[in-house]
Order: C-alpha cells, then sequence, then structure tokens
C-alpha cells in the first residue's frame, strides 16, 4: 500500500508538470502568434498583452498593426513638414552658414596675417582651400548642417536641374526676356564664382576685415536659402522676399569690400549684375503668377 501511495504521488506530480508545461508552451505560442497578428479595429480593445504591445497604425493600409514597445520600428512615411517650420529650418540653418563659412574665412585671414613677411607655400595651399571651400562650396556647408543636400547642393554640381519638381518651374508664366537655360551656369561657375574668390583673395590681409566676411557670408547663405525656398518649397513669394534681401546684403559687401581694396569691390560688380537679373526674373515670375501659385 505504501508503495501504492508512492506510485500515485509520482504519477500525479508528472501528470501536473506535463499541465504545466504545456500552459507554458501554448502562452508563449500566444504571445508570438499575436505579435505577428494585424487586429481589426473590432478586436483593437483586445489587442493589448503582458508585453506592452501597443497599436500603431499602418500608413499603407487602413489597418493596425502590432509592435513590441523598444523593438525595431516599423516603416512610416515621413509627414510634410508644415511651411513655417519648413522656413524657421532654412533660417536658422542659413544663420548656422553664415558663422561657420565666417569662421573658415577669419582662419584664413589670420593665417595670410601670421605669414605675411614669410609665407610659406603649404600655408598658402590652406588658404586657397579655404577661400574656395567658402566661395565654390558655400551650399555644402549648409548641407552638412541641413543634416542632407540642399536644393542649392544640387544647382552646384548639376547646373541645369530644377530641385524639387521641374514641371513646376517649366509651367510657370515667365518674361519674354527670361535667359536661357545655359546662360545660368555659365554665369555662376565661369563668371560669378571666380571673380567672388579674386575679390576675397584680395581682401583677406586688409585690417579690420571682420566685418565685410561677415557681410559677405551672409549673402552667400541668403543666395543658398532662396535656392530652398523658391525651388525646393516652391514658394514664390517668400523667395522674393529672399532674394530681395540677398541682393541688399551683396551690394552691401561689394561696398565694404570696396573700401577696404577698390579691385576687389569691382570684382563682386559681376555677381551683382547677375543677381540683379535673378532678383528682377523672380520678381517677374511673381507678379505673372501670383494669382495661382503661393
Amino acid at each position: 500500500m505504501k508503495i501504492l501511495s508512492i506510485q500515485r504521488s509520482i504519477l500525479c506530480f508528472a501528470l501536473s508538470l506535463l499541465i504545466s508545461q504545456n500552459a507554458t508552451a501554448e502562452t508563449s505560442t500566444t504571445r508570438i502568434s499575436r505579435r505577428h497578428t494585424i487586429a481589426t479595429p473590432s478586436s483593437q480593445s483586445n489587442s493589448f498583452n503582458s508585453r506592452n504591445e501597443i497599436p500603431i497604425s499602418s500608413p499603407a493600409t487602413d489597418i493596425n498593426v502590432l509592435r513590441v514597445r523598444g523593438g525595431a520600428k516599423t516603416p512610416t512615411t515621413t509627414a510634410k513638414l508644415d511651411p513655417t517650420l519648413n522656413f524657421i529650418k532654412i533660417a536658422i540653418g542659413s544663420m548656422l552658414e553664415s558663422c561657420a563659412m565666417y569662421a573658415v574665412l577669419n582662419i584664413a585671414s589670420r593665417l595670410a596675417g601670421e605669414f605675411k613677411d614669410n609665407n610659406k607655400p603649404f600655408v598658402t595651399a590652406i588658404q586657397l582651400f579655404m577661400v574656395g571651400s567658402v566661395v565654390f562650396g558655400s551650399s555644402i556647408y549648409g548641407s552638412l548642417i541641413d543634416n542632407g543636400l540642399s536644393a542649392s547642393t544640387k544647382q552646384l554640381f548639376s547646373p541645369n536641374d530644377i530641385p524639387g519638381d521641374s514641371n513646376w518651374y517649366q509651367n510657370l508664366k515667365k518674361p519674354s526676356w527670361n535667359p536661357p537655360g545655359w546662360v545660368f551656369p555659365i554665369m555662376w561657375l565661369i563668371i560669378s564664382k571666380p571673380t567672388q574668390f579674386v575679390a576675397l583673395w584680395k581682401v583677406r590681409t586688409a585690417k579690420g576685415i571682420s566685418v565685410p566676411l561677415f557681410v559677405y557670408c551672409i549673402q552667400l547663405a541668403l543666395g543658398d536659402a532662396w535656392n530652398k525656398i523658391f525651388f525646393g518649397l516652391q514658394q514664390i513669394k517668400v523667395g522674393v522676399a529672399v532674394i530681395s534681401a540677398f541682393w541688399a546684403i551683396l551690394v552691401a559687401s561689394a561696398a565694404l569690400f570696396y573700401q577696404k581694396d577698390p579691385s576687389a569691390g569691382l570684382f563682386l560688380v559681376p555677381t551683382c549684375l547677375w543677381v540683379t537679373v535673378a532678383a528682377s526674373l523672380n520678381w517677374s515670375i511673381y507678379y505673372k503668377n501670383r494669382d495661382t501659385v503661393a
């Protein structure tokens, strides 16, 4: 009897252990299936479990799926920012871009002053690189700050490509004197940028050059901001305001350069003339399309 009692106890323990294992396996299976289950709206209220799963909306479909909190993110579509937020972002980026370019030009100017009497080739090479990076690659500074390629960067390397929707610009009403597309890269890359480089190179050793350099950097940043707003955001009205400010700061920069070195100020005249054409074109496009576009 004692042996039978022991055997019966062992059997009961084995049965209870088996039942416990089955329950555990069933719970694990249920959790796994729940994790990969698509919940319908009717069962949404019952979709929470012990793993802190939360329902999220799928952007492609109008259904809810389960995601474990703290797990891998599911693909989502990038929400389009409000235009005001875009303008604020561009404004802040332009200020930081101006400061970054000014810091580079200020270092180049100090190097030129330090080694004015005993200039070494490698020091000259560093100055050439710094000044060239600001003049020809100003939009790259903005791109690094924006954490992505800006519309103006694409214009620098692909001047004939229109950022954003190319059909948008092509479909705009333009004045009869609208310059042909091939004129823009010639003016910017062959005439404007090289003459700006010469102007900067001439004034880099002048005394009290900090303010002129900073004003010059501001107009560069405004030029990049105009590209982003006009072509990227396709905001003609705001673009008019930005390019007008761009033109005014550019003229002020040329005047400040002229005070330090008359020839340097004159080397900025081609850029002033070309920006005058660009600003007039922007104003004309706004006037002709003001009833249909922003």
